[in-house]
């Protein structure tokens, strides 16, 4: 795959020119791409482990082992740094690793991966870095009880936020025990304990560091699946949010109580899922408490001839850079069509929302974003891209405007043949 784009902002300008080969830049933690699903994660799914076991196409005793090899992306970049001077450079990101699997009697399965990447900068060295993807994980399945013990790290460059869309590359290590147990038919019981930290890895911009820091959470839900296709589910969890010394003092604490319905059938998935925070400052720290609704809808509907609607909505709470707020609700609208004519591709989509940032003082960011890809199958897959968004802010200094176009090339049998894997598959 060869992506090449094109992004324009202004105040400050930042005008990035990517080619991205085998896989995509990330979203960032505090960023969210038009059309991204947000749906809760649950355990990994027994038959995809078992088939990225039985797939993995070398074995050394039973050890199965999957290869990956690839350019994340090659970018020219330029923007304007806080002192008002145009900067321009270059870089890429290359890596190559494995994914092994082991069975351990007929429950057990162990499954790693070991995925380095360099990240090159031709002339900002402060830049550059080892990065990757790195786990181990357990995987137990049974009639009635399935459970995951993992911890990975995930260490790759990526846009940094709504707020400041620049390359900057973040670490996060995750620690996770999960356990999905059915009580009895068609009722089940799933519970989590997760520890995780967010650290910036780019030592001379200390604007990058405002958000680091180290989350732990628990949840427990119980979620009733039907043979219709419905599911419904309850639940409440408990959260610990610690600023580290570098960030922002924006430490806080709280729980929430939530709700998940669902409706999944050949040509229509539906999911809402809505959750009611109360979050609440730990001592010596700048966050202003508050109370709040987030969650998610999305809707998926296949129609005739390979054309699709995918229509969502989601508010999500974010920490902001900004030192005059203490937090932002970020809530967005959008549709997406996709239409499949012969061995054409055409894709459309439309967003609008707005970033309401709260604290010391009040700021609100108007978002619109369209979007349109044309894509054509020749032996060779093309696609052609462009998106365009807008923040209308209420404060002076905060319009800013952004562009993107591309072009795709997606090398299908190449890559089959040399069996180089997928870049952005977690196990």
């Amino acid at each position: 795959m060869l992506r090449h784009q094109l992004s324009y902002t202004h105040r400050p300008a930042l005008l990035v020119l990517l080619m991205l080969l085998f896989a995509g830049i990330a979203s960032a933690q505090q960023y969210t791409g038009p059309g991204t699903s947000i749906l809760p994660e649950h355990l990994p799914n027994e038959d995809e482990i078992r088939s990225s076991l039985t797939q993995a196409p070398w074995q050394v005793g039973g050890l199965r082992l999957s290869p990956w090899a690839g350019l994340r992306d090659i970018a020219l970049v330029s923007y304007r740094d806080p002192l008002g001077e145009t900067r321009e450079d270059i870089t890429a990101t290359a890596g190559a690793g494995l994914r092994g699997y082991m069975k351990t009697g007929r429950r057990l399965i162990w499954a790693a991966h070991v995925l380095p990447e360099y990240v090159w900068w031709q002339d900002d060295a402060n830049k550059e870095s080892v990065n990757g993807r790195y786990g181990l994980g357990l995987f137990f399945y049974s009639n009635r009880l399935d459970v995951e013990v993992s911890a990975r790290r995930s260490q790759r460059q990526s846009f940094f936020s709504s707020e400041l869309q620049e390359l900057t590359t973040n670490r996060q290590d995750t620690a996770r025990l999960a356990v999905d147990l059915e009580l009895r038919d068609q009722i089940f019981l799933y519970g989590k304990v997760q520890s995780s930290k967010l650290e910036n890895q780019e030592d001379d911009n200390p604007i990058f560091s405002a958000l680091d820091q180290e989350e732990d959470l628990a949840s427990l839900e119980v979620r009733v699946i039907a043979n219709s296709g419905w599911f419904v589910g309850v639940g409440a969890s408990e959260k610990s949010v610690d600023s580290l010394p570098q960030a922002r003092p924006l430490s806080h604490s709280g729980d929430s109580a939530f709700f998940n319905i669902g409706y999944q059938a050949d040509k229509l998935d539906v999911h809402l899922n809505m959750a009611r925070e109360s979050l609440d400052p730990e001592p010596g720290s700048e966050f202003i408490g508050f109370e709040t609704t987030t969650g998610a809808l999305e809707a998926n509907l296949e129609m005739q001839r390979g054309t699709s609607l995918f229509f969502y909505g989601r508010r999500q709470a974010r920490l902001p850079i900004d030192l005059r707020s203490t937090t932002f609700i970020s809530d967005r609208l959008g549709v997406r069509v996709t239409a499949n004519p012969g061995r054409s591709a055409l894709s459309f989509f439309a967003e609008a929302g707005e970033d309401d940032y709260t604290g010391f003082t009040r700021r609100l960011d108007d978002v619109t974003s369209l979007g349109l890809s044309l894509g054509f199958r020749r032996g060779v897959d093309f696609t052609l891209q462009a998106a365009w968004s807008e923040y209308d802010s209420n404060l002076a200094g905060f319009d800013r405007e952004v562009l993107t176009w591309g072009l795709t090339v997606q090398l299908d049998a190449l890559e089959e043949k040399l069996q180089i894997g997928e870049g952005d598959r977690l196990w």
